[in-house]
Order: structure tokens, then C-alpha cells, then sequence
């Protein structure tokens, strides 16, 4: 979804609704996905937040980390 999205920061909202309904338990729920994929791929800086708007991942912050 981020990859797909790349450039744009996607509110909590936009992310929950691409969840499968049983991980839809609230939308602050989105913050513990989040934490959990920065754990899973040991890169904190890839998903960026933007305080009260939501996630996203830069192009810029994508390219850094692959090369």
C-alpha cells in the first residue's frame, strides 16, 4: 500500500481501510502496524509520519535506504 501510494502520506484512516477487517479496531490501532513493519524491516526511518495527518513513505528516504 505505501509502495503503491509512494510520495503521499496516507491518513490513519486510508491505512485502516486497506487492513483486513478483523485488525480494524481503531484507527490509533494504525500506529502499532506501523511499529511493527519499522521492527520487521530494522529501518525506523522508512515510514514517515506527519503528525496529525498520518504515514508515508518518501521517494527520497526509499532511494537512500537501497543504495
Amino acid at each position: 500500500m505505501f509502495l503503491e501510494h509512494m510520495g503521499e502520506i496516507l491518513s490513519r484512516e486510508k491505512i485502516n481501510s486497506f487492513l483486513p477487517a478483523r485488525k480494524r479496531s481503531g484507527v490509533r490501532n494504525i500506529d502499532t502496524h506501523i511499529k511493527s513493519i519499522r521492527k520487521a524491516l530494522g529501518e525506523q526511518e522508512l515510514i514517515q509520519c506527519v503528525r496529525s495527518v498520518g504515514y508515508g513513505i518518501l521517494p527520497e528516504t526509499m532511494y537512500r535506504i537501497l543504495l
